[in-house]
C-alpha cells in the first residue's frame, strides 16, 4: 500500500515538473535571452505640428500606443505645442533605457537656438512614472536650460495606489516569468483581462472602428512585455518628497474606480517641492482611467486648463 502511494506521489511530482516547473524554467532562460545589445526600446513619432516653440512629449500607459490620443485631443494639444508620442517596442519593456533614450532625444530636439523654449511631458498612468523619471534626469542635466512642465494623468506611485482587485492580483506577476512560451497565451489571457468599454461608457461621437483597433492592440500585447510594465510600477516606489521643482499638474479621472485609487494624488502632492513654480490637481469629470479613446470629451475640457496653467507659470 505504501509503495503504491509512493509511486502515485512520484508520478504526480513528475507530471508537475513536466507540465509546470520545467516549462517555467525554460521560459525563464529564454526570457533572459530576449534582450540583445543595441536593441531599440522606444520610438518617437510626430503626432501633430505646431509653431508655438513648445514640444509636448506624450508617454502612453499600460497596453497603449502613442496613438491612444484621438485626433480631437491631438488638435487640442497642437494649440499648445508640437506633439510627439513615445511608443514602447517589444519584446521587453526596459524602463531605464526608455527614460535615458527619451531624455537624450529631448536634449537633442529641444535646442533653444532652433526656436524651442519649453518642453511639456504628458504621462498617462504608467507613462506618468516615466515622465517623472525623465523630469528627474533633465533636472540633473547641465545642458538642459528650457522651461519644463509635467502633466501626469491617473498615475500610480506604487502597488498601494491600485484599487483592491489590482492590489491583490498584481503580485502574481512576480511568480511567473511570462517569457516567450507564455507569450503564446497572450491573446486569450489579455482578452479575458482587458474588457472593452461598454456602449454607455463611450462618448457618442467616438469613431467606434478606431476604438476597436485600440482594444485589439491592447489585447495583442505579449505577456512578457506586459509583465515588465507591471513590474516597473511595483518596483518604482513613491517619488521622493520635494523632488519636483518645475510646473506639475496631476489629472485624475473621476470614474477611475477599478484601476488607481484617488489617494495616489496625495503622494504626488508630496513630491512637489517648495521651489516648484506651480502645481495643480485637476479632475477629468466623468472619465474612466486615462480613457482618452472612449471619453475624449472629458479631456477636451481639462487638457486646455492644464496647458493654460502651465503657460501662466
Amino acid at each position: 500500500m505504501i509503495s503504491q502511494i509512493v509511486v502515485v506521489a512520484a508520478i504526480a511530482v513528475g507530471v508537475l515538473l513536466a507540465v509546470f516547473i520545467v516549462p517555467l524554467l525554460i521560459d525563464w532562460v529564454l526570457r533572459a535571452r530576449m534582450v540583445k545589445p543595441g536593441m531599440q526600446v522606444c520610438e518617437f513619432k510626430q503626432l501633430a505640428n505646431s509653431t508655438t516653440g513648445t514640444i509636448i512629449v506624450f508617454l502612453p500607459g499600460l497596453l497603449a500606443p502613442a496613438t491612444n490620443l484621438p485626433d480631437r485631443l491631438l488638435k487640442v494639444c497642437a494649440r499648445y505645442g508640437e506633439v510627439w508620442g513615445v511608443d514602447y517596442i517589444p519584446p521587453r519593456f526596459q524602463a531605464s533605457r526608455i527614460v535615458n533614450d527619451t531624455t537624450d532625444w529631448i536634449l537633442r530636439s529641444s535646442v533653444r537656438g532652433a526656436g524651442v523654449e519649453r518642453v511639456i511631458l504628458v504621462g498617462s498612468s504608467l507613462g506618468g512614472l516615466l515622465a517623472y523619471d525623465i523630469q528627474q534626469k533633465l533636472a540633473e542635466s547641465p545642458v538642459f536650460e528650457l522651461d519644463l512642465g509635467v502633466v501626469v494623468i491617473d498615475a500610480p506611485t506604487e502597488r498601494d495606489d491600485f484599487q483592491w482587485l489590482l492590489y491583490h492580483t498584481a503580485p502574481l506577476v512576480r511568480v511567473l516569468p511570462f517569457g516567450p512560451l507564455w507569450n503564446h497565451l497572450s491573446k486569450p489571457i489579455l482578452k479575458l483581462l482587458f474588457i472593452p468599454p461598454k456602449k454607455g461608457e463611450i462618448d457618442k461621437d467616438v469613431d467606434l472602428e478606431w476604438l476597436a483597433g485600440q482594444v485589439a492592440f491592447a489585447r495583442s500585447y505579449p505577456l512578457s512585455f506586459w509583465r515588465d510594465q507591471v513590474m516597473y510600477i511595483l518596483r518604482h516606489g513613491t517619488p521622493k518628497a520635494n523632488s519636483i521643482d518645475g510646473s506639475f499638474i496631476y489629472i485624475r479621472s473621476t470614474k477611475d474606480d477599478d484601476t488607481v485609487r484617488p489617494e495616489a494624488a496625495d503622494k504626488w502632492r508630496l513630491a512637489v517641492g517648495p521651489k516648484s513654480r506651480r502645481s495643480f490637481m485637476l479632475d477629468a469629470e466623468g472619465a474612466k482611467h486615462a480613457a482618452f479613446a472612449q471619453n475624449p470629451r472629458a479631456y477636451e475640457e481639462v487638457f486646455p486648463t492644464a496647458f493654460e496653467l502651465l503657460n501662466a507659470g
